[in-house]
């Protein structure tokens, strides 16, 4: 899931991501069906890997990192 918005250590998920891990959960658990995780990528953009995404390498701190 790539949302900066998970909330904070110790908080509670907010109500949008548990109902993403509960759609999710059943297909990545137990016997994994290909062809489920494959419908799962393709249809739901949240599992997508946007363009740019944060990089916290330890050495510079927070930064924006471009994919090519």
């Amino acid at each position: 899931m790539w949302s900066e918005d998970e909330g904070k250590p110790g908080e509670p998920l907010p109500e949008s991501s548990r109902l993403f891990y509960d759609r999710v959960a059943p297909v990545v658990s137990g016997q994994v069906s290909f062809d489920g995780v494959r419908e799962l990528f393709t249809t739901d953009g949240i599992l997508r890997t946007p363009p740019t995404v944060t990089c916290y390498a330890p050495f510079n701190g927070p930064s924006h990192v471009t994919l090519r």
